[in-house]
């Protein structure tokens, strides 16, 4: 996948976050970071929301934001 195609990135995680297939949907947003594409607003809410609690959530927050 192209590496600044955020459309495919984006529908990836959140086809993975729907599916709740929470491991997949961090892989993909590992390997965003791994290439250094900064996610966009929806990939980080795709992650939040795949979080099923709220520590995990904030531990996703700080990781988009740091």
């Amino acid at each position: 996948m192209s590496e600044s195609d955020m459309i495919s990135w984006s529908a990836l995680i959140l086809g993975y976050a729907r599916l709740e297939h929470e491991s997949e949907a961090k892989e993909v947003f590992e390997d965003m970071e791994d290439k250094w594409i900064e996610p966009n607003v929806v990939c980080c809410n795709g992650m939040i929301n795949l979080s099923g609690c709220y520590s995990e959530s904030m531990l996703t927050f700080r990781k988009i934001h740091s």
